[in-house]
């Protein structure tokens, strides 16, 4: 985990310094996206939280069917809840840029911004989801590496060569900010429904790690 965030900060700030050789309109329209993306992250961290929270509660216990069942439901309850945070931003995001002092090409370049964060947030907080439960569950080291080898083989070089070789409009810098989500929540998903990640380490968890995985080749799940 901790090599997680050293790795992701890193590549974060290589995406920042591409992002700050764009235009002074499209730097102004990241610094009002970042405080709209702000209340996105905000709506949607209690719901990780409570994820795992709830799984690795049960994992402790030695209940992994409840465990392996809750962290399934809980994707697309992420989904919903990001989707109404994400449609109740589109519904006023003209009010919102306006009243941050975007017009002209800040303007546009801030509504492509949200129309594009508007799926990949669902992408990448579902993600983030699968990872805090993971965690929760024994597993820390799947999604964490997923995570840091997407971002440095895939975005970072995305960004790079979008912004700074090929000087592509910024909205293609943007695009490709996220474009490992699509892949990491594809990867994640494989992972949830294996029930690999059950990896407890009490003693209650350990008892009944046989018959969870038995019921699990039987499809009783």
């Amino acid at each position: 985990i901790i090599m997680n965030e050293v790795f992701v900060g890193a590549g974060l700030m290589g995406i920042n310094i591409v992002m700050g050789h764009q235009s002074e309109d499209a730097i102004a329209a990241v610094a009002v996206f970042r405080v709209l993306e702000g209340f996105v992250i905000a709506f949607f961290s209690g719901v990780s939280n409570a994820a795992s929270v709830l799984v690795g509660k049960c994992i402790g216990a030695g209940e992994h069917i409840t465990a392996y069942r809750r962290a399934v439901r809980m994707v697309p309850l992420c989904a919903l809840m990001v989707g109404a945070a994400v449609l109740l931003l589109l519904a006023f995001h003209k009010s919102l840029l306006h009243a941050m002092s975007l017009s002209g090409e800040a303007y546009r370049i801030g509504c492509g911004m949200l129309y594009i964060y508007s799926v990949a947030a669902l992408l990448k907080m579902c993600n983030w989801t699968q990872n805090d439960t993971f965690r929760s569950a024994g597993d820390p080291a799947y999604g964490t590496a997923i995570e840091i080898l997407l971002m440095w083989l895939l975005e970072l070089p995305g960004v790079y060569i979008a912004g700074m070789a090929l000087r592509l409009p910024v909205l293609w810098v943007f695009f490709f900010i996220y474009s490992g989500e699509p892949v990491w929540f594809w990867l994640m998903q494989r992972r949830l429904y294996s029930g690999r990640w059950v990896k407890p380490v009490t003693p209650q968890g350990r008892k009944t790690i046989k018959e969870f995985r038995r019921a699990l080749l039987r499809r009783e799940l």
